[in-house]
């Protein structure tokens, strides 16, 4: 355990803000959160940032960010904050990594007086059923929360890293099982007055060029991003050694849509992420990055769906406190079909052939889920299923974030 005593106080942010917000309008000062990334893209050390910004009240994102120059408090701390680390993988590397954070932030601020450390209290946890993890949790809170109150620090954070490697859960994919073990973290983040961020992996889906990690969309059962307050997603950026966060789930005013970029430097053995300035230049984006394009036959194999649902009936409930349901592909060819036809007939166009529509519906699927969009799973008969990742009246906003420049209301069937 380590404490800092003295934070830093350079900025112009009050000691104790009423604002309820830990970072102002991006981390809101209670409730749950997921960040979402491949392994080795720098989840652990986002984390620790985090931590160090929350202490210290040090930028969180670089100062000429859009939203920076809005409001020049926006990823500031708003009190001396501190952090349960609750590590289920590498506990080892942590001590090291602070030590870099350190030093990063003595280079970057000016910082010094942080022989004692940062406010973060590291403890190694394995595979814990979700009620052992909350008699962990109120363990570690009460024993340390006094000593760390002592020492002018609130215990507002808990990260969990990672949490396939943390909880005992008998399978990612079950709704019931994940749902209880959310609602524990949610309950727990409640009393506690405090806000649980879990660090987990992307799920996955097949396209045309090979395995796609779906962007923003926590792995395992549909119900983690309904209950969800907050998703960060990270990823490297190409070959330009930047790591890139965005915010792809947050309510009101909590900065959806918006991604901020990286560089994990190197100090003293170990490194530490540091915010930059600029997005790196198009020539950076690998050949699989998400380019953040989608064509209006797309757009239509997902107004299709939305028909399959609402108007057809076809939909099977998913989990109804979300208002998320399934559907099958045949389904969706179905009414696409129907579509198409009404369409190429208002139109006077000759309709296209049946394989050529279940063709678009297979690419239009694949990228949908790519663009993280909508989501998949198997059920219980081997069928893949497909669903919203957002109940039906929020889709139009999540997609007018995620693609600014596409008009919606050109609907192609053709």
């Amino acid at each position: 355990m380590s404490i800092l005593v003295k934070p830093y106080v350079g900025l112009n942010v009050p000691q104790e803000s009423t604002i309820d917000d830990l970072l102002l309008n991006l981390l809101p000062s209670h409730g749950l959160g997921f960040l979402v990334g491949e392994p080795g893209v720098g989840k652990s050390f986002l984390a620790l940032k985090l931590c160090a910004s929350l202490a210290t009240k040090t930028p969180f994102i670089h100062a000429s960010h859009a939203l920076m120059q809005e409001n020049s408090m926006t990823g500031l701390s708003t009190g001396s904050y501190a952090t349960l680390y609750l590590a289920g993988e590498r506990e080892g590397k942590l001590p090291h990594r602070q030590r870099a954070l350190i030093k990063s932030l003595e280079e970057e601020y000016g910082l010094t007086g942080y022989s004692e450390g940062l406010p973060i209290i590291t403890c190694a946890i394995r595979y814990h059923s979700s009620s052992d993890l909350e008699t962990s949790l109120i363990y570690f809170t009460k024993k340390e929360r006094e000593y760390l109150e002592s020492k002018g620090h609130k215990l507002r954070l808990i990260i969990v890293d990672t949490l396939q490697s943390a909880l005992n859960v008998p399978s990612e994919n079950g709704n019931s099982e994940i749902q209880y073990t959310m609602n524990n973290l949610r309950d727990f983040a409640d009393k506690l007055g405090c806000f649980i961020l879990v660090i987990t992996h992307p799920a996955q889906t097949h396209g045309k060029s090979g395995t796609y990690s779906q962007k923003g969309v926590p792995r395992g059962a549909s119900v983690m991003r309904g209950t969800a307050d907050l998703i960060w997603h990270m990823e490297k950026v190409g070959n330009s050694g930047m790591h890139r966060l965005t915010v792809t789930k947050g309510s009101e005013g909590y900065s959806e849509g918006n991604s901020f970029y990286f560089s994990l430097r190197n100090y003293g053995g170990s490194a530490a992420l540091v915010p930059v300035e600029s997005p790196p230049d198009k020539k950076y984006e690998s050949k699989d990055a998400d380019n953040e394009t989608l064509t209006l036959k797309d757009i239509g194999v997902l107004k299709a769906m939305e028909i399959a649902f609402t108007e057809n009936g076809y939909a099977q409930p998913l989990y109804e406190d979300l208002g998320l349901q399934t559907v099958e592909r045949g389904d969706v060819y179905t009414t696409l079909k129907r579509l198409h036809i009404e369409e190429a007939k208002r139109l006077s166009e000759k309709p296209i052939k049946n394989s050529a529509i279940g063709n678009r519906i297979k690419r239009g699927l694949e990228r949908l889920l790519e663009v993280g969009l909508i989501s998949s799973e198997t059920s219980e008969d081997n069928e893949t299923i497909y669903y919203p990742v957002e109940p039906w009246n929020k889709m139009e906003s999540l997609m007018k974030h995620k693609f600014p420049t596409v008009n919606f209301a050109k609907v192609s069937f053709i």
